[in-house]
């Protein structure tokens, strides 16, 4: 019975240090002649990283034209004005001034209105770019546009395109006439097609139900079908065998030519984006299924940035149009609040914390002790390496988070070898009786901390809502990883030192 505990020690042991050297260290594989780690990296906060910071505003051509619009209107209903004058010689100028006060409101509701639909679509490419700890504010007067979002590889090739209108049509290549736009769209998504040779990058444009039938109908209509290859054979072969018609036969011919040119199937369709043509073509088939395949290239021969700017298509793409055309005003780099050594510096104290916290629980319940700082050294790992999966942002706050979530974890050691430290005559019943007050009092403890990391993680400041969440999933994985750890730490301690 000794051995298989003492085998059941060295298990848990083993796998702790697994998922120690996993979470400190990481999997590394390798991937075009260099090691890529399939963990993922932290992602730090703002205020340890910095970022950037964007104003956009609305464009002059944008206010020159509202200029113009509105000294149009001016000017006609001035004319009206003065043609009912010279014929009725009774206009009620109240009424008048009151109608033209209305027209003003309105338009003013009209174009903050344009700003903040401008600010709400910015906000959709964002999160459809997958962008995380942003904000997007506008000034409803000015129509000035403020965007924080952090500073990474993504920032630049971001913000080339997201002053972009946005505009996407399919057009009849000959009648310029608009089959469908941005309405149609319910996705768009970049993905991988693998085949035996190559993995390509595709561009994926999904309608909805309204899109479907309309792109259905278009597949059908602008098809690879060729259907005057004889005739124009005929008037090929007509032509060289009558060279010496005159030249009225020559011009119907050329007509006939023409005619069977306009109604020909082999009809393009063009796509745009803002009236710039991304590519024209035809289909070979009749697509049911609602989705636009684009390739973009081939993965192999792709960089990062044009990854990056096909993906800010797909924003482009699945969202609507910009109502008014905006320029950048500002661009800048806003340092962090916490330098790199500063960081350093805390990381080194919590450090030291918990190394004192080890200690003191080694000096004081010897293999015990020693047993249940390996099992906290574990919660940690477990802990940093859920924060990495799940993408939590770490923030200065979120540093402190962690150390205190370990305290937590170390509170229930504390709490448990108290109540087992020189207790080897234990039942069965005792320890069930004795774990159930351990989970009791810690819950107890548990309880106020869980309140505030669930108040924390729901507001919009980044640095609160790091502290939460990482407080969160460490009372979670505190409250699982003990409870699990904790009967095995009783079960093979008990009866394994003497009394002193």
């Amino acid at each position: 019975m000794k051995i298989q505990r003492k085998l059941n020690t060295i298990l848990v042991i083993l796998l702790i240090v697994l998922v120690s050297l996993i979470s400190f260290g990481g999997i590394y594989y390798k991937n075009k002649n260099a090691m890529d780690n399939r963990v993922p990296n932290y992602i730090l906060g703002a205020d340890l990283t910095g970022y950037r910071r964007v104003v956009i505003s609305p464009s002059e051509t944008t206010d020159s034209t509202t200029d113009e619009n509105s000294t149009d209107e001016n000017t006609v209903s001035s004319d009206e004005e003065n043609t009912a004058d010279s014929q009725n010689n009774s206009v009620d100028d109240g009424n008048n001034t009151v109608a033209n006060e209305t027209e003003t409101e309105n338009e003013k509701d009209d174009t903050k209105s344009n700003y903040l639909k401008t600010a709400e679509i910015i906000r959709k490419r964002l999160k459809t770019l997958d962008v995380e700890n942003f904000t997007v504010s506008c000034n409803e007067d000015t129509g000035k546009i403020e965007i924080d979002l952090p500073e990474d590889d993504r920032t630049d090739i971001i913000l080339s395109d997201l002053t972009e209108i946005g505009k996407f049509e399919i057009t009849d290549a000959d009648t310029e006439e608009v089959l469908m736009d941005n309405s149609d769209v319910r996705s768009a998504k970049l993905t991988e097609e693998t085949s035996s040779y190559y993995t390509t990058e595709v561009l994926n444009v999904n309608f909805n139900v309204k899109g479907t039938n309309k792109f259905k109908n278009i597949t059908e209509k602008y098809q690879n079908t060729v259907t005057n290859d004889t005739s124009n054979e005929t008037e090929n072969s007509t032509d060289n065998s009558t060279s010496e018609n005159t030249e009225e036969t020559s011009e119907s011919n050329e007509n006939t030519t023409d005619s069977s040119k306009s109604t020909s199937s082999n009809s393009k369709v063009k796509i745009s984006i803002d009236d710039s043509e991304i590519l024209s073509t035809y289909f070979s088939e009749i697509v049911e299924n609602g989705t636009l395949s684009l390739n973009i290239g081939y993965k192999s021969s792709m960089t990062d940035e044009q990854i990056y700017s096909a993906q800010n298509l797909c924003a482009i793409i699945e969202n609507d149009p910009l109502p008014i055309e905006y320029t950048v005003e500002e661009n800048a780099y806003i340092a962090p609040e916490t330098d790199e050594n500063e960081m350093y510096a805390i990381i080194y104290i919590e450090i030291a914390i918990a190394l004192a916290l080890a200690l003191y629980m080694i000096a004081k319940y010897r293999i015990k002790g020693v047993m249940q700082t390996i099992i906290n050294i574990g919660y940690v790992a477990v802990l940093l390496l859920v924060i990495r999966l799940a993408n939590v942002y770490i923030s200065t706050s979120g540093i402190l988070a962690i150390l205190i979530s370990y305290v937590t974890s170390y509170i229930f050691g504390y709490i448990l070898l108290k109540n087992i430290y020189k207790k080897d005559d234990l039942t069965k019943k005792e320890i069930a009786k004795m774990l159930k007050y351990v989970y009791r009092k810690y819950s107890l403890i548990l309880i106020p901390i869980l309140i505030i990391s669930i108040v924390s993680s729901l507001t919009k400041w980044i640095s609160l809502y790091s502290f939460g969440m990482i407080l969160f999933w460490g009372i979670i994985i505190s409250l699982i990883y003990n409870i699990l750890l904790s009967k095995f730490l009783v079960k093979s301690n008990i009866n394994e030192e003497n009394k002193v």
